[in-house]
């Protein structure tokens, strides 16, 4: 439901730290996450005894996944399941089961008092299969959920364990952190004349620097201490500018090189390069980088100070079932049946 009209309202509302609006606002076209923290807001507090309030919120697959690290949507995930651990299960209902729509939906369960073994556990419930037909079908709605249909979702539920159908995760398991990723250049030194020109063109060149640069060899990255060594033994000066631009020049990309780092002894980095990596919360991200960056990029440099930390719940990714590829002879079976078939066809064209 699009809350454009009442936006004015929620916003000042928001503005109340630890009011139903004020750990984040989702866009104005979808207020699915509005009503899931206001039915959140509306929970008994946990009491002595077990009390506490308990709700069960169905919603599309949006609030899943909708929002960046730190949006206003991510921010109210963040708070449901890391901050006050009030997610006790989502359960993935089948599609095609209500009368208006056949895409996807889930439950949320929400709980102030959960059992001692559920607490700081999330339980994610795939219900997709558990659906019969409907003896007539009414609009999009063709299924439904029998007795034994629901009985296997309540039984998944009761045993509270991983399975087919079910998995146990903590918010650690559906944070992460988005960690930018860039390659590392490896520069070796070569003057040529077109390196000079380049470097003698810097506003702090002169006429004496141009033998410097001429003399300069060896590693790349020790261009800094050899720079100002020629300068002191010709006795000219040299500004941290003229460095950078001398180091700029005669650098050439060369993969047999160590890894480049600048003045500063910071990594120079490929431009254009930079991706991101999506690491898991419960994840070492030095561990994750070695085992799935490394291998397949060697010259990778991540700064997990830069990283963004968000959640998701991929029920998709969770409980995928990848799919048995055909074997080669079954697949030139088919090809060859398609080659006779058509032969056969090309001969009755042709009246052979």
């Amino acid at each position: 439901k699009d809350w454009s009209v009442d936006r004015e309202a929620v916003e000042e509302h928001a503005k109340t730290p630890g009011s139903a609006f004020s750990h984040g606002l989702p866009a104005v076209s979808d207020g699915q996450m509005l009503f899931l923290a206001h039915c959140a807001s509306k929970l008994r507090a946990a009491g002595p005894g077990g009390q506490g309030g308990r709700a069960a919120v169905v919603s599309n697959g949006s609030p899943l996944f909708t929002g960046g690290p730190g949006s206003g949507p991510d921010s109210i995930r963040a708070w449901l399941l890391a901050e006050t651990d009030l997610v006790d299960a989502i359960i993935a209902l089948p599609t095609n089961i209500f009368y208006g729509t056949g895409i996807a939906t889930y439950v949320w369960i929400l709980d102030t008092n959960k059992e001692p073994r559920r607490k700081g556990k999330i339980q994610l419930i795939n219900g997709l299969d558990a659906w019969s037909p409907m003896q007539k079908g009414m609009g999009e709605k063709r299924r439904e959920m029998g007795e034994a249909d629901r009985k296997t979702i309540l039984e998944a539920y009761a045993a509270f364990e991983d399975s087919e159908i079910s998995k146990i995760v903590t918010a650690a398991d559906l944070g992460y952190r988005d960690v930018p990723v860039q390659r590392q250049r490896r520069l070796s030194v070569k003057v040529t004349d077109e390196a000079v020109l380049e470097a003698m063109s810097h506003k702090d060149a002169d006429v004496e620097h141009a033998a410097l640069i001429e003399a300069l060899d060896g590693p790349w990255n020790a261009l800094p201490a050899r720079i100002k060594a020629e300068a002191k033994k010709r006795g000219v000066r040299v500004s941290v500018g003229l460095i950078d631009a001398i180091m700029q020049a005669v650098g050439v990309d060369d993969e047999t090189a160590p890894p480049a780092v600048n003045r500063l002894g910071k990594p120079v980095l490929v431009e254009g390069s930079k991706l991101t990596e999506r690491v898991a919360l419960s994840e070492d991200v030095v561990e994750h980088m070695e085992r799935e960056v490394l291998p397949f990029a060697p010259n990778a440099v991540w700064d997990e100070s830069a990283s963004k930390v968000g959640y998701e719940i991929p029920f998709t990714r969770l409980f995928y079932k990848p799919t048995p590829l055909r074997s080669l002879e079954e697949i030139d079976a088919d090809v060859s049946e398609v080659m006779r078939s058509l032969g056969e066809k090309f001969k009755a064209v042709h009246g052979e």
